[in-house]
């Protein structure tokens, strides 16, 4: 399960279908890692979060209730964040990314300029 990137968390498939939708919105999305330590089965990542909103962007695929957003050509830049991976047996088994204003989905819509909606009940 991975925590902090979107209103709700995401399982492994939510996760692998969110960047792929990032790819196909945003082609030249990157993470830009500029450091990393490790400290026994963890390791924390120094990233900043870029790209270029090109593409379309459905989260309905995921079961986000957004309508589809059409490319606006804008540059994204997140503040810098520190996500944790943790490592069990030599894999990925948990990757935390804690929350930073204007980081995250609602970073990502927030500059691309679509608000998303306040979660329900059932998401929070």
């Amino acid at each position: 399960m991975v925590i902090g990137p979107s209103p709700q968390p995401l399982g492994k498939h939510e996760f692998i279908e969110v960047h792929k939708m990032l790819a196909d919105a945003l082609p030249d999305f990157s993470f830009n890692t500029s450091d990393a330590q490790e400290e026994g089965d963890r390791v924390t990542l120094t990233i900043q979060v870029t790209g270029t909103h090109t593409g379309g962007l459905d989260l309905r695929r995921i079961g986000l209730p957004v309508p589809p957003v059409q490319p606006a050509g804008r540059a994204i830049s997140h503040p810098v964040e520190h996500p944790v991976v943790t490592f069990r047996k030599g894999k990925v088994s948990a990757l935390d990314l804690p929350q930073v204003p204007g980081s995250g989905l609602p970073g990502l819509f927030d500059e691309i300029g679509v608000e998303l909606p306040a979660p329900t009940a059932s998401q929070s």
